[in-house]
């Protein structure tokens, strides 16, 4: 579920211009973290946005947060 999201534009974009999305896990707690990205201009480097998305593992069976799969937090840590 995402609890939390903000985004911060840098820099125009443009109509043909190949953009790059950078992604990462970030800030882990016991019941989710943050997704961080970074989007920027392929042939300059320039940097267009940055971003985060807060998200936490909730089971609606039991309508109550849930603490992260170790399976994800694994893949996701390796990607750090």
């Amino acid at each position: 579920m995402v609890a939390d999201a903000a985004i911060r534009y840098r820099s125009e974009a443009f109509h043909g211009e190949v953009l790059v999305f950078a992604m990462a896990a970030a800030d882990f707690n016991k019941y989710g973290c943050d997704l961080v990205y970074r989007v920027t201009d392929k042939a300059g480097g320039r940097e267009i946005a940055q971003g985060k998305t807060g998200i936490m593992f909730f089971d609606y069976a039991a309508r109550k947060p849930a603490e992260v799969p170790p399976p994800f937090r694994l893949k996701a840590e390796r990607t750090l």
